[in-house]
């Protein structure tokens, strides 16, 4: 076999050691942000629900919340328990998503070592650039609809909020603990609309949307031969590619830069 074959087939299994390890580290992520989620949200449920007691078990009957914190508080400790047997079988990967996230690097940078030699063939540095151009677009689309699921729950609470505080607000909220039911309503829609407006998530996640389209755009036309890809060598066409790439990254980066910027400074 060639170098070039030797070289070709090392760089594939390595890019299915990559996949399975971003496999796992999601999977990880996962696992330990929903451990963490109900590991910190049962003390709190209980919490609010003490607190609860105190101040409106004499206007309210409070066994039917009682009955679903205590269903919600099971739940959460079975919960917890599945993972923790889960991380013990994964050999201990499931709550472990940094330690995979620094072997995944240590794969990216392998993998750049692989092809950065002079001996290394074209194709083999098409093959680990398309790669990398393929990863970086998938992350920024999940960037962005991370962003995009945060915007939608702060979009929801006020929605909801704000509804429920006009219904409450017509039922005399003046007497009893819907005075404070309301205030309580209130003070989280605004605060829900305050976060909105100060980190702009709707925004960053059209703008990483869009980013990420625009660079799976100029990958299908760079592996389908479609203009601006048609003509010229293999050579001249990735140095095209790439620099498009590129350009597209550095516009995404300004745009973010752009929204981190007070409104004060985007006026001047």
């Amino acid at each position: 076999m060639t170098q070039s074959g030797t070289d070709l087939d090392d760089l594939i299994d390595l890019r299915a050691d990559i996949s399975e390890l971003e496999y796992k580290t999601r999977r990880a992520r996962i696992a330990s942000g929903l451990f963490r989620l109900v590991a910190l949200s049962a003390p709190m449920v209980l919490a609010a629900m003490f607190v609860a007691n105190v101040w409106f078990a004499k206007y309210f009957d409070l066994s039917v919340f009682w009955t679903l914190v205590g269903l919600y508080v099971g739940v959460s400790a079975v919960l917890m328990i599945v993972i923790g047997i889960w991380h013990d079988v994964a050999k201990k990967e499931i709550l472990s998503p940094r330690r995979l996230e620094l072997e995944l690097e240590r794969l990216y940078d392998e993998q750049a070592l692989l092809f950065s030699g002079a001996e290394i063939d074209l194709a083999v540095r098409q093959y680990a650039f398309r790669s990398s151009m393929q990863r970086s677009a998938v992350q920024t689309r999940r960037r962005g609809n991370g962003y995009r699921r945060v915007n939608n729950l702060f979009q929801s609470i006020i929605i909801v909020g704000s509804l429920a505080t006009t219904t409450v607000a017509s039922l005399n909220p003046d007497q009893g603990p819907l005075k404070w039911i309301a205030v309580g309503l209130s003070f989280s829609v605004g605060l829900a609309a305050g976060f909105t407006g100060f980190f702009k998530y709707r925004e960053r996640a059209f703008y990483l949307r869009q980013t990420a389209d625009e660079l799976e755009v100029q990958l299908n036309a760079y592996e389908l031969g479609l203009p601006p890809y048609r003509e010229g060598s293999e050579a001249e066409r990735v140095a095209l590619l790439t620099a498009r790439m590129e350009a597209i990254r550095v516009a995404q980066q300004q745009r973010e830069q752009q929204l981190d910027q007070p409104k004060g400074a985007k006026e001047e």
